[in-house]
């Protein structure tokens, strides 16, 4: 079975709009974030996300960004627009985006907008996987241990996904921070205070160390030994 990785979104915005971050992540969507039209380029072509959503007014252009992006890319575009006005609708479609909404949307019709676009660029993906006494819903986007759940927040839901699904391959430090954390600089800490979040809450429900650190490589996820192995 082929299982889900997270979706990615590039938000590309005013600061003032900068609380749409908080209500993409909390729906379970990989966030990078640029308030100017150079560095929401620089953050598309290094990270080639999934989704990309563009305020009309960002510094420097909102139309050009679209364009720049449509340019080379397919990736869907939702363009968030001053006003309601016809003009700046088209403005933002002849540009090259798929889709344009107020500014003033309400996340429900956002993050709706969001997954149909999404759902678009990759078939959904059902069922459940097992590993040890674990069990990952993919559709509910839960965590099971011996039939009790256990919360993860939409991060660490898609690291453990990560590892799961690549079980026996190393990540190194890097690689899962540019993953889940590109806007991060190269001395922070954020995969290993992840990965201690993850590992206390496992062995809170289960006592085998499922993901192990390898010095100098990184972390990698290992399933229990069957007797006799």
């Amino acid at each position: 079975m082929t299982l889900p990785g997270p979706s990615t979104v590039l938000l590309a915005a005013r600061p003032d709009q900068m609380g749409l971050r908080g209500v993409l992540e909390q729906a379970g969507h990989l966030t990078t974030w640029a308030t100017c039209f150079s560095e929401a380029l620089d953050l598309f072509e290094r990270n080639r996300p999934q989704l990309v959503v563009v305020d009309q007014a960002l510094q420097a252009g909102g139309v050009r960004l679209v364009e720049q992006v449509r340019k080379v890319s397919n990736t869907p575009i939702l363009v968030l627009c001053p006003t309601t006005e016809v003009n700046e609708i088209v403005g933002g479609l002849r540009a090259g985006a798929d889709d344009c909404v107020p500014r003033g949307v309400m996340p429900e019709e956002l993050l709706a907008r969001v997954r149909a676009h999404l759902r678009r660029q990759r078939p959904p993906v059902v069922g459940e996987v097992h590993f040890g006494g674990w069990v990952m819903d993919f559709d509910a986007r839960e965590v099971r241990c011996h039939g009790t759940r256990v919360s993860f927040s939409p991060r660490e839901f898609d690291l453990l996904s990560l590892l799961v699904r690549h079980e026996g391959k190393v990540f190194s430090r890097p690689e899962l921070e540019r993953k889940f954390w590109p806007e991060k600089h190269s001395e922070s800490n954020v995969v290993d205070v992840y990965v201690g979040y993850l590992r206390r809450k496992m062995l809170q429900h289960d006592p085998h160390p499922y993901i192990h650190t390898l010095r100098s490589r990184g972390y990698v996820l290992r399933l229990p030994q069957s007797p006799g192995h």
